[in-house]
C-alpha cells in the first residue's frame, strides 16, 4: 500500500466521525425545536421509534449480499442481545438527560456541558478497553477542554437557581454518552454497525415506551401533527446516519483519538444557535472555537497503537 493510501486510509475513521458529528448536530437542532412542543420523554420516544424504521431499512438492504433469514437469527444471540441492552440502557440516559437539558437550556450552554465527554471518554477506555493513551490524545483533550471552559466563561460565578438542575442533567448525559462510546467500542469487533445501531435504537425505544404509561404531567402524550412528524423523519435519519458513522470509525480507529473529534460538534453548536436560534457568538465563543480546532488537529497527528 502507497503511502498516500494508507494516509487516506488512516484519516478516513477520523472524517466519518467529523461527519457524523455534523448529522448530530443538526439532529440537537431537531430535538429543541421538538421541545417547544413535546414532553422529553415522548421527544426520546419518538426519535429511536422513528429512528429504528430507517435503522431496519438499512438492515434489511445490506442483508441482500447474504440472506436476511440468517442475519435476523444472528440477531437473537445472546450475546448479541445483551451487549445491545446494556448500550441501549446507556443511550437512553444519554438522550433523556440531554434532551430535557436541551429544553432549558441555550443550546451552545448544553452542548459545552456535554463536550466534556471525551475527558470521560479517554478514561474509560483505559479502564474499559486498556487502550494507550497518547500524550498528544492528553494534550488535544487538554486543549479542548480549555476551549470549552473559554465558551462558558463567567458562567460558573453566576447564580444558578433554577438552571441547577439541567446543568446536572447535562453533565450527567456527558457521562452516559462517553460509556456509550466506549462500550461500542468494545463491542464493534463481531458485530456490524447496522445490527448494532437497529437493536440500540430498537431496545431504546422499548426502554423509553413504558414512562408514557406513568399518570404524572411530564409523560403526558401530545398530540402532533404533520409537522412534528416530518421533523421526527428527520431527526429519525439524521440519528441513524450519524450512528452508522460512529460504529463505522469506531471499528477501525481507538475511541482516545477520536474522542477529540467530538469538539467539532461545539462549532456546529455555535454556528446553528446563531442561525437558527438568534444566539449571538461572543469573542470568548471565537476563541474558544479556535481553540477547539487545534485540539482536533493535534488528536489527528499520531496514530495511537492498537491494543493487542
Amino acid at each position: 500500500m502507497s503511502n498516500s493510501s494508507l494516509s487516506k486510509h488512516d484519516l478516513a475513521p477520523l472524517a466519518a466521525m467529523t461527519v457524523a458529528l455534523f448529522a448530530l448536530s443538526l439532529l440537537d437542532v431537531g430535538i429543541k425545536t421538538a421541545s417547544l412542543d413535546l414532553q422529553t420523554w415522548q421527544i426520546v420516544v419518538m426519535r429511536y421509534g422513528v429512528g429504528v424504521v430507517f435503522a431496519f431499512i438499512y438492515f434489511a438492504y445490506t442483508a441482500k449480499r447474504t440472506s436476511l433469514r440468517s442475519r435476523l437469527a444472528h440477531l437473537a444471540s445472546w450475546h448479541l442481545l445483551s451487549t445491545s441492552l446494556m448500550r441501549a440502557l446507556f443511550v437512553v440516559l444519554t438522550a433523556s438527560c440531554f434532551f430535557f437539558a436541551l429544553s432549558l437550556l441555550p443550546l451552545a450552554r448544553a452542548v459545552t456541558i456535554v463536550f466534556t465527554a471525551p475527558l470521560f471518554m479517554v478514561l474509560l477506555s483505559r479502564l474499559i478497553l486498556g487502550e494507550p493513551i497518547a500524550a498528544s490524545a492528553l494534550l488535544a483533550i487538554a486543549i479542548g477542554f480549555c476551549g470549552v471552559l473559554v465558551i462558558f466563561g463567567d458562567a460558573f460565578l453566576e447564580p444558578l437557581g433554577g438552571a441547577m438542575i439541567p446543568m446536572v442533567s447535562a453533565l450527567l448525559a456527558s457521562l452516559f454518552y462517553a460509556l456509550s462510546i466506549v462500550l461500542s467500542r468494545k463491542h464493534t469487533a463481531h458485530t456490524a454497525p447496522e445490527e448494532m445501531v437497529m437493536l440500540q435504537s430498537g431496545f431504546a425505544f422499548l426502554m423509553a415506551l413504558p414512562f408514557g404509561l406513568l399518570p404524572v404531567p411530564q409523560t403526558e402524550w401530545v398530540a402532533i401533527d404533520g409537522r412534528i412528524w416530518l421533523l421526527f423523519m428527520g431527526i429519525g435519519f439524521l440519528g441513524t446516519a450519524g450512528h452508522l458513522m460512529i460504529v463505522w470509525a469506531l471499528k477501525r480507529e481507538t475511541a482516545s483519538r477520536l474522542g477529540p473529534i467530538e469538539y467539532t460538534g461545539l462549532i456546529w453548536a455555535t454556528i446553528f444557535g446563531f442561525l437558527i436560534f438568534g444566539e449571538i457568538p461572543e469573542s470568548r465563543t471565537l476563541i474558544g472555537a479556535a481553540l477547539v480546532v487545534v485540539a482536533c488537529l493535534v488528536a489527528g497527528r499520531k496514530k495511537l497503537p492498537r491494543p493487542v
